[in-house]
């Protein structure tokens, strides 16, 4: 008989097992606007492969945001330092609201 874990959902399908690679997070961040580069220190007790989100896209009209792509991001990891940089994209607006950054591994 095997041995491990395996998790279901209630129509039995798996959901989980032993080998599957979960994410978890190690920092979080905002990039305040009229900002286009920087770093943040990572915890050092880490191993595995590094994942970077950045949320920027909006645009705001009449008090709503919409989902419009206004930047590029470009990032690299020396050690425990991540560091960034924007560029607006061609015709693009420069952000009005801060970015929401978001730094994982799995």
């Amino acid at each position: 008989m095997a041995y491990g874990l395996r998790c279901r959902d209630s129509s039995g399908n798996i959901t989980l097992e032993i080998d599957d690679r979960l994410s978890r997070v190690l920092a979080q961040f905002t990039i305040p606007v009229g900002v286009n580069s920087g770093s943040v220190t990572l915890p050092s007790n880490r191993s595995g492969v590094i994942w970077v989100i950045f949320n920027d896209k909006e645009i705001r009209v009449s008090s709503t945001d919409f989902a419009v792509p206004i930047a590029k991001y470009n990032y690299s990891l020396s050690g425990n330092i991540l560091s960034w940089s924007r560029s607006i994209r061609s015709g693009a607006v420069a952000p009005t609201l801060p970015v929401y950054v978001v730094v994982g591994i799995y």
